[in-house]
């Protein structure tokens, strides 16, 4: 199923000092609505529960931050890198992440909606426990990223690299990995996580031992 693009409007207000901008909705507890952030650099930064809707963020670099349960609704993320941050417990409806980079981030235990991760660097980010519904992983680099106990609905996933990845006791729905790099998963034993993915001959051969089957060449 595809996913459903970010519903962002046509005028949006000009933003060349994020940090110095949301403070104030922060302090308030108020969201943030209808923006257009040019490139920042933000570092070490508690976020707690920051909200924004409706916006497009430009080469922002958010690093070891604290966005604990953050909430992002119709947001495009360009050119960023949230390597290092902690968006455990966020929530993310209808987002996209184009040419993005979020290595070792954590998003333990959150939750996304229509979300679509496209060109981006997520190796070795954390998604356990997180729920997934309607996402997709479009030419992305998820090497090493750890989705123990996630549950995927509807998930598509094009071109993207899934190496040793943590599956244990994921509910993968049912994935598609034929047309992705998909190798040396962690999983149970029997490996009940992969039951109903798809994957193609080569993949097979190299997870089929997995099984418990031996292949005599």
């Amino acid at each position: 199923m595809p996913t459903v693009a970010p519903k962002i409007p046509d005028r949006l207000q000009p933003v060349s000092d994020f940090l110095s901008y949301i403070l104030p909705y922060l302090e308030s507890e108020r969201p943030v609505m209808g923006i257009h952030s040019s490139p920042a650099r933000i570092f070490e930064s508690d976020l707690y529960r920051f909200e924004l809707r409706g916006s497009i963020c430009s080469g922002l670099i958010l690093q070891n931050c604290q966005l604990e349960k953050a909430c992002f609704c119709d947001v495009l993320f360009q050119d960023g890198n949230f390597s290092g941050c902690n968006f455990s417990d966020a929530y993310f409806e209808r987002c996209v992440f184009q040419n993005c980079k979020a290595v070792g981030t954590s998003f333990f235990n959150a939750l996304f909606k229509n979300t679509r991760f496209s060109d981006s660097n997520f190796s070795y980010a954390v998604f356990d426990q997180s729920v997934m519904r309607s996402i997709c992983f479009d030419n992305s680099n998820f090497s090493g990223a750890s989705f123990a106990g996630a549950v995927w609905k509807e998930p598509m996933c094009t071109n993207a690299v899934f190496s040793q990845n943590n599956f244990f006791k994921a509910d993968l729905g049912c994935a598609d990995f034929s047309e992705c790099t998909f190798q040396a998963p962690t999983v149970s034993d029997p490996p009940t996580e992969l039951r109903g993915v798809t994957v193609n001959s080569f993949q097979a051969s190299d997870i089929v031992g997995l099984f418990g089957i031996k292949v005599r060449t």
